[in-house]
């Protein structure tokens, strides 16, 4: 069911005015869908409900749909958060009436029409890709959520925590690709809701257990943020305790086939470091002489220290470069790993030769906050790095996202 010509050309003419108003009529859609079906409070993340992410996430696929309905499978890859975020088939009539209200008499009755059966493609896209996603995981009968006990905890640095969890059922976990992450949901009695968030996979794949590494969200008051629910919960968790989680997922993960000879570049910052760690050990393990270089900016404390020690001392092809912005605070003695520059992470820092720019095929992956990546990102262009080996991992999504996307 292809959209004609005549159609194409009408959803594409609205493209302008959705990138204008597209935040604002996704935000009136969420109002009306939790008006009509308040269960999904149960579902939604109600903080970025309220800071708008969840209407700028739903305004970017439907962009990227719209750019791109000649070549609509390359979305495909892109879709997977959404496939677990939203309720794609109520949300249709919600988009398109509500579209219409806003654009008002320039909304024809014709591009009404064309926009309903492109809402409906793009919905038979999410659906069969959530149907894949699930397919994956039948011969592990875990297509919902699946319990896990805490078996241990570990404080990896301020308000930065590990959990290995293990499943109740006993039964072996499938595997993921290194740099994926799993959502967890818990009962959060501050709004009396279910909440689900996502969280990095921080270790290589294992069939017994799963870890992941949060950053407790303390909040700033200043700039109007409030402490994350989530998280702040999860920091009081002690082992023995039992959360609820999905299967693995995510389309930020390293590209496990690439030939032993290509070098990686990994950059990250504060609980960036999770998915990276992740694709660290694995690439390590898998191909022990690849050329690596590990980037990674902290405040006072580095992460995963003694286990950062330990694979530097066992790989010799791993270089390691620790920015470190209050570093002077602390004597050099209560270092875990020497840091190498008191400052936050500035690229044109690094040893040329450690940033292998010359080798068209190095990959680069960064993960952190979202000024960190967009400056990362830069000084990798300006020094001639082609964008398509470059990978973001976008926690939150913005104009940085849709451009990187």
């Amino acid at each position: 069911m292809a959209l004609t010509y005549k159609e194409s050309l009408l959803v594409k003419a609205t493209i302008p005015f959705l990138r204008e108003n597209g935040e604002m009529i996704s935000d009136i859609v969420y109002t009306s869908l939790l008006k009509k079906v308040p269960a999904l409070n149960n579902t939604l993340n109600l903080v970025h409900l309220k800071d708008k992410t969840l209407a700028r996430a739903l305004t970017v696929v439907i962009l990227h749909f719209a750019s791109n309905l000649s070549n609509i499978c390359e979305l495909i890859p892109r879709l997977e958060r959404v496939c677990q975020k939203h309720y794609y088939e109520i949300l249709g009539p919600l988009i398109v009436d509500t579209f219409a209200d806003v654009m008002g008499p320039d909304m024809t009755s014709d591009t009404k029409a064309a926009w309903a059966k492109a809402y409906k493609m793009l919905s038979g896209m999410l659906i069969g890709r959530e149907k894949h996603i699930y397919k994956a995981f039948d011969g592990d009968r875990w297509n919902d959520w699946r319990k896990f006990r805490i078996e241990r905890k570990d404080v990896e640095a301020n308000d930065m925590y590990s959990f290995k969890l293990v499943p109740l059922d006993g039964r072996v976990l499938p595997s993921f690709l290194p740099g994926q992450y799993i959502s967890v949901r818990m009962f959060v009695p501050e709004v009396e809701y279910l909440q689900t968030r996502q969280y990095s996979l921080s270790d290589m794949p294992n069939v017994d257990s799963y870890r992941i590494t949060l950053k407790r969200d303390i909040g700033n008051p200043k700039l109007g943020h409030a402490p994350g629910l989530i998280s702040n919960i999860l920091s009081t968790l002690k082992v023995g305790d039992e959360i609820e989680c999905s299967h693995p997922s995510g389309d930020f993960y390293l590209d496990t086939t690439a030939p032993s000879g290509v070098p990686l570049v990994l950059i990250s910052a504060g609980r960036g470091i999770a998915p990276l760690l992740s694709m660290l050990t694995t690439a390590l393990h898998a191909r022990s002489n690849r050329p690596i270089t590990w980037i990674h900016g902290c405040r006072d404390q580095l992460p995963f220290g003694t286990h950062l020690t330990y694979l530097k001392r066992r790989y010799p092809n791993l270089h390691s470069i620790v920015f470190m912005t209050t570093a002077s605070r602390f004597s050099a003695g209560q270092q875990e790993l020497r840091y190498d520059f008191n400052q936050r992470v500035d690229l044109t820092k690094v040893s040329p030769p450690l940033l292998y720019t010359q080798n068209g095929s190095t990959e680069y992956y960064i993960c952190g906050p979202e000024t960190f990546m967009q400056r990362a990102v830069k000084q990798l262009l300006v020094m001639g790095v082609s964008v398509d080996k470059i990978k973001c991992q976008m926690f939150r999504v913005s104009k940085f996202a849709q451009r990187m996307k």
